[in-house]
Order: structure tokens, then sequence, then C-alpha cells
């Protein structure tokens, strides 16, 4: 031990750090660091089918996925806008709906970020990158993704990963750092270091085989009952097979947590095969928020987001829903780089031959408010929202549209709007930043304190949502209501605050 002490103090630390973080993955979840192509800052986000503490009860793995979320918008990855975000979840509650267990809390989310990748994780969270939806060509085959990752949830494979890793990994690793610190070397201690790496990772490939084939099946059985055609996941498969071939550098990011072979591939066909599916979805809002997608990424190019669309225009192999979908994305870019008249010719296209397209009604009165012409944005939205009440999309355009001509009476109109929003979208930021406007324009500065707080917290910044409540609660005007509903927030946040700060203390420590 003294030669351990003496000669390789940075090998005694590793052996050290090493044993912690084995008994801390026996009960967390595993994350993986993943890299934007194109930004070199490191976000970390949860490998697919990683392992969490299966003693977690259903309330603290609810927790967790809230907290995730969280974490992920205070890195600014999660799409936000509203048509992409209602799109994804309604297609997953879809899915979920015709899954094995339907009573299951499910939340989706769509993570900027063109790996090409998904994952799901406890407490009912599953993500997809932009980049996934852009390598798909139809809605089947990111339904495909969605469904299986689904049965991931389903059929607990995160939890029996942790069971099974804690037979298996844990002795393995500490039977290689026996021999790491038994030897005295440096060299031997990297070697068995990494062996007893490889040995876990042969055995979780091993288990996530199983799990990965029972995801397979149910969910062909899940997309099938939801209307989409089976093949879709097949399909898919075939082209991330093409796509691990074709890259030179590695294959995509989906296909190393979702080991491909051609009997894998195979099966898939097999199953979906055997299961028809008449008149199977293929909803033109698919390619419209691809189309969303694309624009956004071009949001600061917008000269070469109308050459990208302007080439795909013209080309002759696309079917009728993809043109479409490419003329609503160059409305979308003409209106960012501010040719108005030209957008709204183009969309007015667009509304001749769909005009009950809520899509092409939203970017209608959007050109509207561009050009000043605030109420009739509002009428055009309030007619939708009439006909769809407590629709989130509508009611998100129509709340911006009420704002947007600065006056108070149009914020008391909102409010209202607000109000029933929350009790369906209390984990949303953006209806707590539109409530903040709101009662700003209302002259409701307690009010306006509390949404601006609660915005904080459910972007990830703690810290920041302790502070704005600590500012209002010293306030001496407050009633008695008022002091009480902020004080029991506050001490909430405060505990939440306080209990970071000792698991950070913990893991310096450690």
């Amino acid at each position: 031990m003294y030669l351990l002490n003496r000669s390789f103090p940075s090998l005694r630390k590793l052996c050290l750090t090493a044993f912690v973080l084995l008994i801390a993955t026996a009960s967390i979840a595993q994350t993986a660091e993943r890299y934007s192509s194109d930004d070199k800052s490191r976000v970390r986000l949860p490998d697919i089918g990683g392992s969490f503490d299966s003693s977690f009860s259903n309330k603290e793995a609810a927790e967790y996925a809230k907290s995730l979320v969280r974490q992920l918008r205070a890195y600014n990855l999660l799409v936000e806008d509203p048509l992409v975000k209602a799109y994804f979840v309604d297609m997953g509650h879809r899915l979920a709906s015709n899954s094995s267990r339907p009573e299951t809390n499910f939340h989706f989310v769509v993570i900027k970020n063109p790996v090409l990748n998904a994952w799901a994780a406890p407490g009912g969270l599953i993500a997809l990158h932009t980049g996934l939806i852009m390598a798909a060509d139809t809605e089947a085959e990111v339904a495909g993704v969605l469904g299986h990752e689904i049965a991931h949830i389903t059929q607990s494979h995160a939890a029996r990963g942790m069971e099974n890793a804690r037979k298996v990994n844990l002795p393995v690793m500490l039977a290689m750092l026996g021999l790491a610190i038994l030897s005295g070397s440096a060299e031997v201690a990297q070697g068995a270091l990494m062996t007893g790496q490889a040995l876990t990772t042969q055995n979780r490939i091993n288990f996530t085989r199983q799990n990965e084939h029972e995801a397979d099946r149910l969910g062909i059985q899940t997309m099938a009952a939801s209307g989409y055609d089976p093949m879709g996941m097949a399909d898919f498969f075939s082209k991330m097979g093409r796509a691990s071939r074709s890259n030179g550098e590695g294959p995509p990011e989906y296909m190393r947590t979702h080991p491909l072979s051609t009997t894998r591939v195979a099966e898939a066909k097999n199953r979906a095969s055997k299961i028809e599916v008449f008149n199977p979805r293929d909803d033109l809002n698919f390619y419209l928020v691809k189309a969303r997608i694309r624009a956004s990424e071009y949001i600061n190019k917008p000269e070469e987001a109308i050459r990208y669309f302007s080439a795909l225009l013209s080309r002759t192999d696309l079917t009728s829903n993809q043109r479409t979908a490419v003329k609503y994305g160059l409305v979308m870019s003409m209106k960012t780089k501010g040719e108005i008249e030209h957008a709204r010719r183009l969309l007015d296209d667009l509304l001749d031959e769909d005009p009950d397209r809520g899509a092409f009604i939203i970017e209608a009165t959007l050109l509207d408010s561009e050009q000043g012409q605030f109420s009739r944005a509002q009428e055009r939205l309030q007619v939708l929202y009439n006909r769809f009440p407590g629709n989130t999309v509508i009611s998100t355009y129509l709340l911006r549209a009420l704002l947007a001509d600065g006056t108070r009476e149009s914020a008391e109109r909102a409010i209202p709007i607000i109000r029933e929003q929350l009790l369906v979208r209390d984990n949303d930021p953006s209806i707590y930043d539109l409530y903040a406007q709101a009662a700003n324009r209302a002259e409701l500065p307690i009010k306006r304190s509390e949404a601006v707080a609660e915005a904080h917290y459910l972007r990830g910044h703690l810290h920041q949502a302790v502070m704005k409540l600590r500012e209002v609660s010293r306030q001496t005007d407050l009633d008695y209501y008022q002091r009480s509903r902020i004080s029991a927030r506050l001490s909430e946040l405060e505990i939440e605050l306080a209990e970071g700060g000792q698991r950070l203390q913990k893991t310096q420590r450690s």
C-alpha cells in the first residue's frame, strides 16, 4: 500500500474514484456524453436503456423525469416550437394509448441535436432528436422509433437492466480494481479497468439485445394498433444499416445504442408483413413539421433557407404532401428574411388548396402581426380557438397575438385563457412567460413576479427562481393570501435548492 500511496498517487486516486463511481452507478441513472456535430459544448444526456435504481418509487421516477426536462431546458436543448412539440406529443400519446400499459404517464420531448438518436428515461420520458426526425422519410418511421421507446418504458427495461447490472457489474469491477491495487503498476491498472469495463459492457449488450427484440415486437404491434404502417420500423432499420455502411466515422448514434443486425431487420420485416393496416396514416402535418424544423435551422441564414427550399421545389419526384411542405418552409423562410408580400402570396395559394389547415392559418396570423394588423390576427385565431377550445397550439398563438398589440385590454382578455392553460400546462415555462407579460400589462405586479419565478424554475434556473420569490416576499403590501402562497412556494424551492447543494458537496468530497 505504501507503494501505491507514494509511487502511484494518480493510480490510487483513479481506483478510489472508480470505486465511488461504481457505488454511485448502482443507484442512479447512467449517463453518456453526446456531442452535436457543429457544437463543441458538452452536454450530458441519458444513454438509452441506461440503468436506474429499480427501488425508485413512481413518484421519484416522475420527479426524475421532470428534473431532467428542466436540465435540458437549462441547456437550451428542447425544441419549444408549439407546432413541433404538439405534433410529437400527439403522436406519442396516440401510440402510448395502444401500448401494453396505456395507464403509464409518458412525457415526449424533441431535442435540438442533429445527431440521429432517440432515448427513453425513467419516469416515462422519451426524447427524439431532430436529427432522427429529419432522417425519416415517413411518419411511420418516426412512429416506429417512438413505439420502440414506449415498449422500453412499459417493459421496465431500465429497472431490469439495473438488477442485472447489480448481479454482474459490481463484483467484476471490484475484482478488477483489486488486481489493479495489488499489481502496483499503472499499466496493469489501466488494463484491468478496461478489461472489467469490457466484461460488464458485453453483459449489458447481451441483456440489451433481449430488450431490443422485445421492444421491436411490442413496438410493431403498437404501431399497427395506432394506424401506422408497421413496415415503417423495418424501413427505418434498413435505412440505419445503409447509413452505417456509408459512414466512415462509425455508425449513427442510434445504432450504437440499438445494435442492428440483418437478423433483426429481417425479423422486423417478417412481423410487419403479417399485420395489415387499412389506409395507414400519412399525415401532411408530419411533412409540415419537418419543414418547420429545417427552417428553424436556417433561422440566422434565411437566404440559404430560401435557396434550399427553392431547390427542392424544382424537383419532380416529390409527393403532393412533400411539395406542400416545401412551399410552407419557403413561406417561413421568406417571412424571416422580411419578404412579407412574397410570403403572403405563396401562403394564399396554400390556403386556397387547404383553407382549414391550422398551420397555414397560424402562419397567416404571424404575417398579419409582422405588418401590424393585430386585430386581424386576433380575429383569425379567435375563430380557431372557438372551434377548438383548449387546444394548446391555438391558445399559444392567440395569446401571443393578444399581447402583441401592447394594450391593457388585450392583456386582460388573455389572462383567463392563460389560467385555463395552466391547468394542463403547469410544467411549460412558455405559458408562464405569457402570464408574466399579461400580468405586467394588466398592472398585476405580484402575479407577474410569481410567473417569472416559475418560468425560471422550469428552465432549470432554481437559484434565480428562489431569488425572485425572496424579493417578492419582502414586499410590505402583500395580502394574507399572497403572502401564504408565496411563502409556501418559496419554502418548497429553498428545500430543493438546499438538497441540491448537499448533493454537490458530497460529489466534491468523493
